[in-house]
């Protein structure tokens, strides 16, 4: 916590404030096949055996587990849960209070991590720094809600987690040249990949980090690249034997493959519109909703503004990102940073089974925290006046993001809640009609006044 700890103590306790709320919820959504119905979790700790070799979702579905598309191999989160079941007997109230804990730890190193990359010359004007105000914006932003308020987003937040302290470690290495920093790397990114499949993107954006941020020589790149290298190739072996080369798979049935019912080029073109309502999601997260699935989003065709749009925007955007490379343009790296860890999840090289998802974004909207921050300090921080006016706008957008963060925490209160909210904004999914109409009907068949009982059969 040294030297300042002033802006560790704010970004702490907004972190946690922001989701303190989530405490009284129950399991929602996921949190079944992951947590309460599945088998292996459910065995505490004789349960971590098979979550660490078998599919996550073979827990849930037995040998039927391969009917959900693309593999699920993410054992790290999912022993957290075991652990959790052996000790706390199935409290969903403990395991909310941890994901609130692990975020508020992520936003802090967020925070050290980017004082190495934008060192503040200024102590007293800490809360004007572009460390502290990505970090802040980063830990009040609506879209992390569908991975902090459902409990079973964990496998998101270890991921950023524990990639961050990869992170941290691989330049405490360039900056001390402590060979036990690239050990600590590679035990840190461990279970970021073993949380995550999204880690793998660090392989690009750690080297291009120091590439941006520190006065490494070409035959340093190998040194620091070896430790998160050899934990990808440990997780990639140990999901191959687990789950098999089954990313991007044909799957036949919709729910799985949202693309079933469009041609090559009507499921390109919407793609690129989800790419598009991303970007304006990370500038104006409402509404928000759990539910993507067919056809909230609907299958497009390239005479449809919404795919071209978004086309020549993120084809500015990558122009931007190439020729800020010579510059080591800070725009150009928080554009890198966005686009390299949303690739993997975007649909433009698998079908990763959904269209799209917030919690998709999680780690990506750190490219937009580090572009803003970077415009308030560069821009609007040249004289007193500008500096008012910028810390004005940092405190209205983290107040409307804050607000937004916590009256959406109580959406996530039950699948009842959730599902009779987001049904009234995903109203074309079947996925989130059949979702309520199931949870209401299980609501009617314990009600004994018939009337109010065939009101909700109704409905």
């Amino acid at each position: 916590m040294k030297p300042n700890r002033k802006p560790l103590y704010v970004l702490l306790i907004v972190s946690a404030a922001l989701y303190l709320n989530t405490l009284p919820n129950k399991y929602a959504l996921d949190d079944k096949m992951i947590i309460y119905k599945n088998t292996y979790t459910q065995k505490g700790f004789a349960g971590i055996g098979d979550i660490m070799t078998k599919d996550a979702m073979a827990g849930m579905f037995g040998d039927d587990s391969q009917a959900v598309a693309g593999g699920r191999y993410r054992p790290f989160s999912m022993i957290s849960f075991a652990i959790e079941q052996e000790i706390f007997k199935g409290n969903p109230h403990i395991s909310h209070f941890f994901n609130l804990l692990f975020y508020a730890l992520s936003v802090i190193v967020l925070f050290r991590l980017l004082r190495r990359f934008f060192p503040e010359t200024n102590e007293k004007e800490w809360y004007l720094g572009m460390a502290f105000i990505a970090s802040l914006l980063f830990a009040v932003h609506p879209l992390h809600t569908d991975a902090v308020a459902n409990i079973k987003g964990r496998d998101e937040i270890f991921c950023f987690l524990f990639v961050l302290l990869a992170w941290k470690s691989t330049f405490r290495y360039i900056d001390t040249s402590k060979t036990k920093h690239l050990f600590f790397s590679f035990l840190w990114f461990l279970p970021a990949v073993f949380s995550k499949e999204t880690a793998l993107t660090f392989l690009f954006v750690i080297p291009l980090s120091v590439y941006f941020f520190a006065k490494a020589k070409p035959a340093q790149y190998l040194r620091l690249m070896l430790p998160i290298a050899a934990a990808s190739v440990i997780y990639l072996l140990a999901r191959f034997a687990v789950v098999g080369n089954s990313l991007g798979a044909d799957v036949p049935e919709l729910m799985n493959n949202p693309f079933l019912e469009a041609t090559v080029g009507e499921r390109y073109a919407t793609v690129f519109m989800t790419l598009g309502i991303y970007l304006k999601l990370l500038f104006f997260p409402h509404p928000l909703t759990w539910d993507y699935y067919p056809y909230h989003i609907p299958i497009i065709g390239w005479s449809d503004w919404r795919a071209i749009v978004p086309l020549i925007v993120y084809l500015g955007l990558g122009i931007v990102a190439v020729i800020g490379l010579k510059k080591k343009s800070v725009y150009a790296f928080a554009i890198w940073v966005f686009i390299a860890t949303l690739s993997i999840t975007s649909n433009l090289i698998i079908n990763v089974g959904a269209f799209m998802s917030e919690r998709f974004v999680y780690i990506s909207l750190l490219g937009l925290c580090i572009a803003v921050a970077y415009f308030l300090k560069t821009r609007m921080m040249r004289s007193a006046m500008l500096k008012k006016i910028s810390l004005a706008i940092e405190v209205v957008i983290c107040l409307a993001f804050s607000a937004k963060t916590v009256v959406r925490n109580f959406d996530w209160k039950d699948n009842l809640t959730l599902f009779g909210h987001d049904v009234k904004i995903s109203v074309n999914s079947a996925k989130g009609n059949s979702s309520y109409a199931s949870e209401l009907y299980s609501v009617a068949e314990k009600m004994t006044d018939t009337a109010s009982r065939n009101q909700v059969f109704r409905e």
